[in-house]
């Protein structure tokens, strides 16, 4: 299970994204069918967007809040001993994917605000909110 929220288009290069369907009316739990480590906005717009009740295609990125079961623990493992290339980031993201190929995965979409820790703006609009 992960957290997830929406972005714009414009900013879908930045974040892993998420596909699926919305499981309830709220639109709050989505089942995940397909995941994209930072995809190109091109990318995006024609397969990662979800349709939601008002017609509008959001594009849903992993909020940074998970709940990992052990075979995503195994999958990294194996990713990790597999790597021929020690430069070569080893990523969540696609271990998450290689376990929802195989145990299906739950995007959960939480009421609250998002802050990109390793954006500097973003970090600096998080300071200025929470020091008010």
């Amino acid at each position: 299970m992960v957290s997830i929220h929406p972005v714009p288009l414009a900013e879908v290069s930045h974040y892993g994204i998420l596909s699926g369907t919305w499981e309830d009316k709220n639109e709050t739990e989505l089942s995940i069918s397909q995941m994209n480590e930072k995809p190109k906005a091109s990318y995006a717009e024609e397969f990662l967007g979800v349709k939601c009740k008002d017609g509008v295609r959001k594009y849903m990125s992993v909020f940074g809040q998970y709940i990992l079961t052990p075979e995503v623990f195994d999958q990294l493992r194996s990713d990790i001993a597999s790597a021929t290339d020690p430069n070569k980031e080893i990523e969540l993201t696609s271990a998450l994917d290689k376990v929802r190929e195989q145990t299906g995965m739950v995007g959960i979409q939480l009421q609250g605000r998002m802050y990109d820790m390793g954006n500097y703006n973003a970090f600096k609009n998080c300071v200025n909110d929470f020091s008010k």
